[in-house]
Parts: C-alpha cells; sequence; structure tokens
C-alpha cells in the first residue's frame, strides 16, 4: 500500500450567516492527483454532554485510511457544538 499523507486542519465555514472553525481530519495517498472524489465523513449523535465534548476527528481515521486507499480524498469533520468545534450544536 502507498503511504498516506493524514492532515489535521480546521475547516472554516460559515452557517446562517455565522463564522466557524470545524476539527477536520483529511486523509488521501501520498502523490495522489489534484483531482479526487470526495468522501465526506462524520459522527452521530451523542447520548449526553459529556460524550459530545469527546468527539474528535481521530476518532474516525481508519474509516477515512480505507476510503484514502481506495482512492478518496477523505475529509472527517466534527460537526459545530461537538468536541472542540465551535458553536452550539
Amino acid at each position: 500500500n502507498p503511504p498516506l499523507v493524514i492532515e489535521e486542519t480546521a475547516l472554516s465555514v460559515e452557517i446562517g450567516g455565522e463564522a466557524f472553525r470545524l476539527p477536520a481530519l483529511v486523509v488521501k495517498e501520498a502523490g495522489a492527483g489534484r483531482r479526487l472524489p470526495v468522501a465526506l465523513v462524520t459522527h452521530g449523535q451523542a447520548a449526553d454532554e459529556e460524550g459530545r465534548g469527546r468527539v474528535e476527528p481521530r476518532a474516525f481515521l481508519r474509516t477515512a485510511r480505507d476510503f484514502a486507499r481506495r482512492g478518496w480524498l477523505a475529509v472527517v469533520v466534527v460537526r459545530r457544538g461537538f468536541g472542540r468545534a465551535e458553536g452550539d450544536k
């Protein structure tokens, strides 16, 4: 398997006219072309406030790696109100 490029980052997004930064993880095969199909990966709903605070992109690294090895640009994003993402749920 070719090596993977794994980048921890944050996405700057606008939702309802407000700007937010959402933690993200981007994974692709090293040397992959610039134009790849995108697999957007996100989480489900947490059962409680404590669970919402623990959500992080790296929890989905295995899934992102699987997509990247199949030729996708995998982007894991934490939605607002979860983990270290800005904004309310």
